[in-house]
């Protein structure tokens, strides 16, 4: 063959390899390539709802992980509002317990948007000015509630703030009071279908439930909570579409919390500080690998600072006729109360509990005429505690006081 010939055939083998190098680099780009952006009409902001319980509303005094998703949105330039009927964490007096879930005669939830629980309750008091003001603070959760309740409620919801995207924590006060993994599956599932009847376009991602530490006589919690996981992680593929995905958020694998041990806690379930950035942690990670949201999840920061924890001021004990009455100042945050009490001549110290909505304790025990002490202080979770107070003391009344009052 000429040498031309030779030339010109080799050019065309080039090009073919070269050619096909490009197929095959284009083909392996298409499958490594990231999802793509999720984003609202220009000039519009992406509208999130936070579905949840008292892991997402929090308590007077948190910065909740609301607020650590909403700093990340803002880190990563992403426009969003939340959306939903409540602004605030639950405030002392406010929070239910989780059996108090209304429902009617026939087992169904009651309207939760005329819920007479406590939604006004304050964040910490850094949290940036910005979050309430330019309504970072709405969501839909509650203490107490459970996927089986939310899921006749939220397809109004959905109505009325026509969210883009809905991030969904609820199902551990389905399986720790009342429902079955496979019962939690279903509610969930009719949760996903009634919003999305609302609203065909609405991008769901559903976290798992976490464990927590035991509690006396739940031996099969642990075991429900696996199963739950379980079957939601393989029921989740279905129930997407093409224009409303819903992807699994691993909230479980994510936060530090176990059966003899919960460091993301901080009463064994609820998040502190550093839970806090972990389930925010876990919700960004599924927004940036399945929806394209961000250049990268949140990172938690290496030094987390502590709640604040004050010592209650204003303490004060008066002698009344059924026993001595102790009262101080309500402290901002607290999750609880703790107090002492004591004999002057004594050295050991009787101590309770009060919860945080009581600020005040009387006392029906005390001998007519005896003198006690007392002290009080602030409980934060976790092993924080503020100072104790001053000592304070108070004679209970006499026989003859008594008569005197009446």
């Amino acid at each position: 063959m000429p040498r031309s010939g030779r030339f010109s055939g080799r050019i065309i083998a080039g090009t073919v390899l070269f050619f096909l190098a490009a197929v095959g680099l284009l083909y392996h780009r298409e499958w490594t390539l990231p999802p793509p952006s999720f984003s609202s009409p220009p000039g519009l902001k992406t509208k999130v709802m936070i579905v949840g319980d008292s892991i997402s509303q929090g308590t007077e005094g948190d910065f909740t992980w609301r607020y650590r998703l909403w700093e990340w949105f803002q880190s990563q330039k992403i426009a969003v509002e939340f959306v939903g009927p409540y602004n605030g964490t639950v405030p002392p007096q406010g929070r239910p317990p989780p059996s108090s879930i209304p429902l009617d005669d026939n087992l169904r939830a009651t309207d939760v948007s005329k819920s007479q629980w406590g939604t006004w309750g304050g964040y910490a008091p850094s949290t940036d000015t910005l979050f309430p003001q330019e309504n970072g603070g709405a969501h839909f959760a509650l203490w107490g509630r459970s996927a089986f309740q939310v899921r006749e409620t939220i397809a109004q919801q959905v109505k009325t703030y026509m969210p883009d995207l809905m991030l969904v924590e609820l199902g551990f006060n389905d399986l720790g009071w009342f429902w079955g993994p496979e019962d939690t599956v279903q509610s969930m599932e009719t949760l996903i279908r009634n919003a999305r009847a609302a609203n065909p376009r609405l991008k769901f991602a559903v976290s798992n439930v976490p464990y927590r530490t035991a509690i006396d006589g739940r031996d099969d919690l642990p075991v429900m909570t696996d199963h739950y996981n379980d079957l939601l992680e393989k029921a989740l593929p279905g129930w997407g579409t093409e224009e409303s995905p819903v992807e699994l958020v691993h909230f479980r694998e994510d936060y530090t919390c176990y059966i003899d041990d919960c460091p993301a806690g901080h009463d064994g379930l609820h998040p502190n500080a550093l839970g806090e950035y972990q389930i925010a942690r876990a919700f960004t990670q599924t927004l940036h690998s399945k929806f394209g949201m961000g250049k990268a999840p949140l990172e938690i920061p290496d030094d987390i600072p502590p709640r604040i924890c004050s010592t209650p001021p204003n303490v004060q004990a008066s002698q009344a006729s059924n026993g001595i009455n102790v009262t101080w100042d309500a402290v901002y945050g607290t999750y609880r109360y703790e107090m002492q009490a004591k004999l002057p001549d004594t050295i050991e110290w009787s101590e309770g509990f009060l919860p945080t909505y009581l600020f005040y304790y009387e006392t029906t025990w005390p001998s007519a005429g005896e003198s006690w002490e007392f002290r009080v202080r602030s409980s934060c979770g976790d092993a924080l505690k503020s100072d104790w107070s001053g000592v304070v003391s108070a004679v209970a009344a006499t026989s003859s006081q008594n008569t005197d009052e009446e």
